[in-house]
């Protein structure tokens, strides 16, 4: 039988791996498709919180992709997380500036192995059919609550999940271990 995320082995994974972590900050002079130009050389998953929503969709090419076609606002931008299997890029924004930060697993000559931990999180809702969404996009219904959201996934499946990836951090004074920052991995189907 093949196994669930729902299944206790498969919600938490741990692993050490090659990793690096950057820090820019960008005056708002220059645009925030500027800065992406720049640091986004991948395509990604997407998640956009601004002051009046939350939003799913993609970036590839260079460009935004959501569901209901509109793109980003920046003076309504609050953070954003372009994501994938190596890398997320967070955004934040503020009046006058944006804060990057740049996670990206792979081995090179600035990344040190560093141990990390998978969590697996179901999202809530249940696939609802609606055929007028772009192909790509998938709605989730969670009729409990009440509430839709539009996902990224060209698979169809029941229940989707968001992985978030957690990066182990040492205290030298009191060795204490925690999580000194986490990322986006990917939302995926049920299987």
């Amino acid at each position: 039988m093949e196994n669930s995320f729902f299944d206790k082995d498969n919600c938490l994974r741990y692993e050490n791996r090659y990793s690096i972590k950057k820090e820019y900050v960008y005056d708002k002079k220059i645009s925030l498709n500027d800065i992406l130009e720049k640091v986004a050389v991948n395509d990604y998953k997407v998640l956009i919180q601004n002051v009046n929503e939350m939003k799913f969709g993609y970036y590839r090419d260079k460009h935004f992709i959501f569901n209901d076609g509109s793109d980003v606002v920046p003076k309504y931008l609050i953070q954003m997380r372009l994501f994938n299997e190596i890398e997320e890029i967070l955004v934040l924004s503020n009046k006058e500036e944006y804060y990057l930060r740049v996670i990206k697993d792979e081995m090179n000559g600035e990344s040190k192995l560093i141990e990390t931990v998978d969590s697996i999180s179901v999202l809530f809702g249940k696939l609802d059919k609606d055929e007028n969404l772009l192909d790509g996009f998938v709605e989730l219904y969670d009729a409990g609550r009440k509430i839709r959201k539009v996902i990224p996934s060209s698979i169809k499946s029941d229940y989707y999940a968001l992985t978030t990836r957690s990066y182990i951090e040492y205290n030298k004074k009191t060795g204490q271990a925690g999580y000194g920052y986490y990322r986006y991995v990917d939302i995926k189907p049920e299987k």
